[in-house]
């Protein structure tokens, strides 16, 4: 379990959240349904806690961002 404190001060556990949408208003549905709001910084903590490190994470370690020719092998799934 992981704990993530919002921009709004609100405190999030990682392993509630369903959904992370992205975009200019991003915002997360947990496994109960509540959607919450949230700031493009909350997701970047949100993802690196449940995924590992962003991609201006990796990058200051010096790793190499994935880009579009590495996914194309990968069929189209329901999005």
């Amino acid at each position: 379990m992981t704990m993530i404190k919002l921009d709004s001060g609100n405190y999030i556990n990682t392993e509630a959240v369903e959904v992370i949408k992205g975009g200019d208003n991003p915002y997360i549905v947990t496994r109960c349904g509540d959607v919450i709001t949230i700031t493009p910084a909350d997701r970047d903590r949100i993802v690196e806690a449940i995924n590992g490190p962003t991609v201006a994470t990796a990058q200051q370690d010096g790793l190499k961002p994935f880009t579009a020719e590495d996914f194309k092998h990968i069929g189209r799934g329901n999005a």
